[in-house]
């Protein structure tokens, strides 16, 4: 699991670092430069967290409920809602 440190940043530094890495993310051109990012930055647990989360939010799109979610992923109610409330934000 991701350990995140005791001391917490403050918020315009979370702002800029969130900024430096969307930035980053869309300078990222094509399948061999995306599959080298992941692998490099993020653990195996990591990615496996992020295509959960991303298939969490297509099966909402296509119309899946909580419950059916849920169990094909492994995944609590709340991680669900707080993905669908990401969804509706949009």
């Amino acid at each position: 699991m991701t350990r995140l440190p005791k001391r917490p940043l403050s918020v315009s530094t979370k702002e800029k670092i969130l900024e430096n890495f969307t930035i980053f993310l869309n300078s990222l051109e094509g399948k061999k430069e995306i599959d080298d990012f992941c692998l490099f930055f993020l653990s195996r647990t990591e990615r496996l967290v992020l295509a959960k989360r991303l298939q969490i939010g297509i099966f909402l799109i296509k119309g899946y409920d909580y419950q059916q979610i849920g169990k094909a992923l492994d995944t609590s109610p709340g991680t669900i809602s707080r993905i669908n409330e990401m969804l509706r934000k949009q």
